[in-house]
């Protein structure tokens, strides 16, 4: 466009108001070049820990690769059970037999001691799902009148004031309700479960869940219901109510009992060498699963529900949920392949970061969460809010959305990590009994502000028609130009007016 041009900037009001920030020039085939939004997608992040007890250690394994690494050596004695804090952070043994509990620091493997006094010979533990407070049942109490639940604080892994356990001195399965207020503890003698009031630190009435035996307990992550394992058969206990409201008959000794993240399933594992899948639902048993080496053994699930793993005495057997077959077994390296317990690393909410840039011309932002992390898996989802009533989900870390008005806008991004963790309003803490499965955490979400400077252009229409038209007659028409107008000047290049105002019909010299 040369100086002396009708509509050259230094003649026209309006193109002469029009900066260089709101000016866009596009030449033939009117594409509009411009950077290239970042990538930024973080790499994938290791897969849950499953830490497996056995005879002289600890071994921790992958759940990705199902292989075993390398062993951490047992303090204690044998170590019986094992829970997890809900921030992953460290892992609680008891010590079968003895007095003491293992800790486990999972970043470094470090190992430390709590000794509970003479008279606790620990038996099971669970972590209540707020991570502050460890219980752990003293399996077989010298005295049975001083049979109890000892709580942990997990701060600083100090005992606290110790829970009367009015059975017959033999504390054993134990279970946390998903909100934490009542604590499940089994008596091993009398078939009974004592419900004990957190709050105030007392047991309540016994239910009864008829033949006693070394089972377990696992609750529904709705917290309406406790599954109990028996020698006979597993028992539903309505949580309202403290009542039993009927049972699934077995032949045989049961041993652990495990529900699904979702609900749906508990797994219940026998000593005829099976685990067997009951519809939480219908509250009938499904088709046997045949384990090589199973056994009365340990069951964990992994947060994504997709793997139930079972300890055997060939080592850890992994089962498809989804097919209800199972794995070669996984041995548990220097143990002999011999597996005792076993618990699953909580899956953990994203930690997300967002970054907003505006683009030199026009309303049209990008936003960045590429430097979000997660410490398990992958980040699966992203959901935006772009702060003007519209939203977006996306499986990548960066978009871009287009404004229809100038100012500040906040932009807020969700994420959701493959383990199906991402925010409390979205997914609840899953919590089953003893060790968190999904730690969801407001961390999931972040917000950025957008700051679009006035004047704001809208991009060019999207069935291209003014552009088409000014091509076609070679001039401009008289019309009422405003926000979004192009025009093509010249036959050669489009230019954006950003202010309203009626054009006289002239025509463009040849």
């Amino acid at each position: 466009m040369t100086p002396g041009h009708p509509y050259s900037q230094s003649r026209h009001p309006v193109l002469r108001r029009t900066t260089a920030a709101s000016v866009a020039v596009l030449t033939a085939g009117w594409v509009v070049a411009g950077p290239a939004p970042a990538v930024g997608a973080q790499p994938p992040g290791p897969g849950w820990t499953a830490y497996v007890t056995g005879p002289t250690a600890i071994t921790p394994f992958d759940t990705t690769a199902n292989a075993a690494g390398g062993e951490i050596p047992s303090v204690g004695r044998l170590e019986r059970d094992i829970a997890i804090t809900p921030d992953a952070a460290t892992a609680y043994l008891t010590n079968t037999g003895g007095t003491t509990v293992t800790t486990i620091d999972t970043a470094t493997n470090a190992v430390g001691t709590i000794d509970l006094g003479p008279d606790n010979e620990v038996g099971r533990i669970a972590i209540a799902p707020g991570g502050t407070t460890a219980y752990v049942s003293n399996f077989h109490s010298p005295d049975p009148s001083t049979a109890q639940v000892v709580p942990i604080s997990t701060a600083d892994n100090s005992p606290e004031a110790a829970i009367p356990f009015p059975g017959q001195g033999a504390p054993g399965a134990i279970a946390v309700t998903p909100d934490g207020a009542t604590v499940y503890v089994q008596d091993t003698f009398l078939g009974q479960v004592f419900p004990i009031d957190t709050a105030a630190g007392t047991a309540g009435t016994p239910i009864p869940v008829g033949t006693g035996g070394f089972g377990a307990i696992a609750i529904t992550p709705d917290g309406a219901t406790a599954y109990v394992s028996t020698t006979a058969a597993v028992v539903r206990i309505n949580t309202a109510g403290n009542t039993v409201t009927g049972s699934i008959p077995f032949t045989g000794v049961l041993g652990d009992i495990a529900i699904t993240p979702d609900g749906a399933t508990a797994y219940v594992a026998t000593e005829n060498g099976t685990v067997v899948p009951i519809s939480t639902a219908a509250n009938t048993a499904g088709q046997p699963i045949n384990i090589p080496g199973g056994g009365l053994g340990d069951i964990a699930i992994t947060p994504d529900g997709a793997t139930a793993y079972l300890s055997t005495t060939l080592g850890v057997v992994p089962i498809d949920t989804a097919t209800r077959t199972p794995g070669d077994p996984i041995p548990a390296t220097n143990n002999g392949g011999l597996s005792s317990n076993i618990a699953i690393t909580p899956d953990q909410a994203p930690k997300a970061a967002v970054s907003a840039r505006a683009s030199a011309t026009g309303c049209e932002a990008t936003l960045d969460a590429s430097a979000s992390t997660v410490a398990f898996g992958t980040i699966a989802s992203y959901s935006w809010d772009f702060g003007d009533g519209t939203t977006e989900r996306t499986s990548t870390s960066t978009t871009t959305h287009t404004y229809a008005k100038p100012g500040n806008h906040t932009v807020t991004v969700t994420e959701t990590s493959s383990g199906g963790t991402s925010v409390p309003e979205l997914t609840a803490d899953t919590f089953t009994g003893q060790t968190m499965s999904r730690n969801a955490d407001e961390q999931a979400s972040a917000t950025a502000t957008v700051n679009l400077a006035a004047p704001c252009q809208a991009p060019l229409p999207a069935d291209g028609q003014a552009p088409t038209e000014l091509a076609a007659t070679g001039g401009v028409p008289t019309g009422l130009v405003g926000l979004g107008a192009w025009l093509l000047l010249a036959g050669t290049s489009l230019v954006y007016l950003t202010h309203r105002r009626r054009l006289p019909r002239r025509r463009v010299p040849t």
